[in-house]
């Protein structure tokens, strides 16, 4: 029963997901056609997703240093990196689209690739670290009864 739960889960979560990938290639077509660019591209959802994500570390380590009363700077640092990021996607945007497009593609962005950021950071250090060599060794486990060593 719980291999037939998880399955379901995971047909459900990839249905979402190629949902999502559909509306985003639709929603390109039309700014194709309208405004002559693409702004739901992988590279500018990681971009945005990290300057999201950095942000929130930075919201993070800032409550943490008043809790504790330590140095901000750090704090200040994160939020300063991530807001620029995000001031940043948010200008490209408005200078591809307008004004509206450019808000909506921008909180999209923020909100879609702050989640995907870290699972894409952690898959990369996998992949370079774990590499897919490890994934197919087959391990052999003699089993031995505690008389037979006698």
């Amino acid at each position: 029963m719980l291999v037939a739960k998880i399955a379901g889960f995971l047909v459900v979560a990839v249905a979402i997901f190629a949902v999502i990938v559909e509306i985003f290639d639709k929603y390109n077509g039309y700014c194709k056609r309208k405004f002559g660019g693409f702004p739901f591209h992988p590279a500018a959802f990681l971009a945005v997703g990290l300057a999201g994500f950095t942000f929130w570390e930075g919201v993070l380590y800032y409550l943490d240093a008043v809790l504790k009363h330590k140095d901000m700077s750090d704090a200040f640092a994160l939020l300063g990196l991530g807001g620029a990021g995000i001031a940043l996607a948010w200008g490209i945007c408005i200078r591809m689209t307008n004004v509206l497009h450019g808000t909506l593609i921008t909180l999209t962005m923020l909100t879609v690739g702050t989640f995907l950021a870290p699972l894409t950071i952690m898959s990369l250090i996998g992949l370079v670290f774990g590499g897919l060599g490890g994934a197919g060794q087959v391990r052999y486990v003699e089993r031995r009864r505690f008389w037979q060593d006698w």
